[in-house]
């Protein structure tokens, strides 16, 4: 019964690692793609104010 407990109290920390694994995955797929987004932006701003400038 003891082994059988242990075993279990294993696979939760082992379903524990697994989740905080995805969770940090999604973060970084975020900051990744906000980064992306923010530097399109930016970029784009950058390149109206030069088009402008240039007139």
């Amino acid at each position: 019964m003891l082994r059988l407990l242990r075993s279990m109290h294993n696979l939760q920390n082992g379903a524990s690692l697994v989740e905080y694994g995805l969770l940090v995955l999604l973060i970084a797929l975020v900051a990744i793609l906000a980064v992306t987004f923010a530097g399109n932006q930016t970029s784009s701003l950058y390149s109206d104010i030069a088009s402008a400038v240039n007139r």
